[in-house]
């Protein structure tokens, strides 16, 4: 892939956030639904809930992004059709579903969108696919998406055995893709690593990357089956995940310097 960049070389500000990852299936989406809650209802900022491009469901499928981010945020009045730009069918990473489905995708279309998105006063909070790595197209990544909207990364990462080569790897592509604004966040339940570990973990990765490591979302398992259609369990679930993360003061200074 070539690298690409606004044309002054640097990454540019805006509001808001892309959640990205070092890999599929680590919990991205939780923590994204969970940071939108935290800008909304602690922080009272009027925000944009974004996924540009979700694979393998449809709309209205409570297993999809688009859906467990609006209910998971508390966001209801925002239509899961606004909050999902492309939806298709295969479960792959974008290149190769978007070929699948005979869909030219525009690298400079899914700009535009972002952009519209960030013209009124919103915190654009965008949930990219899988890993910062993962293509759009031979040209582009998640990475590539994030620089171009001027969006800092918040990077989750698996809290056990092995994230420290992962996350260590996935920082310095997002840098040679010229991210400078970025953190990661650990994701996984307790029996991944214990407290020592978890820190051990963050040492070496803070010391290696430069990047800092801001602690251990809480793992709480979004309402799933017949509970995804109620409102009240996910209601549950959104205060019980705030009344922990909004104790993880690390994180949450570092977000609400970019609100």
């Amino acid at each position: 892939m070539s690298s690409h960049s606004h044309t002054d070389g640097k990454q540019h500000t805006a509001r808001g956030l892309f959640v990205s990852s070092t890999g599929t299936g680590i919990g991205k989406t939780i923590v994204t639904a969970g940071i939108g809650a935290y800008y909304h209802e602690i922080c009272r900022r009027r925000i944009r809930i974004w996924k540009p491009v979700q694979s393998g469901v449809t709309l209205g499928d409570p297993e999809a992004d688009s859906y467990r981010l609006r209910l998971g945020s508390g966001l209801l009045h925002i239509p899961e059709e606004e909050v999902a730009t492309w939806t298709l069918q295969d479960p792959l990473a974008p290149w190769m579903a978007f070929e699948r489905a005979g869909i030219e995708f525009s690298f400079g279309c899914l700009l535009e969108e972002g952009r519209r998105r960030q013209k009124d006063d919103s915190f654009l909070l965008v949930e990219g696919a899988g890993g910062i790595a993962v293509p759009f197209n031979a040209a582009h990544t998640m990475a590539d998406a994030a620089r171009e909207l001027g969006l800092p990364v918040l990077l989750v990462a698996s809290s056990g055995l092995g994230t420290v080569s992962h996350t260590v790897t996935a920082v310095q592509y997002a840098r040679e893709r010229g991210i400078t604004d970025l953190a990661v966040v650990f994701s996984g339940p307790p029996t991944l690593a214990d407290d020592r570990e978890l820190a051990e973990n963050a040492r070496m990765i803070e010391a290696m990357a430069e990047v800092p490591v801001c602690g251990i979302v809480p793992w709480l398992v979004q309402p799933s089956h017949a509970r995804a259609m109620e409102t009240a369990a996910w209601t549950a679930w959104r205060q019980r995940w705030l009344a922990s993360f909004v104790h993880m003061k690390k994180m949450t200074a570092w977000l609400q310097e970019r609100a």
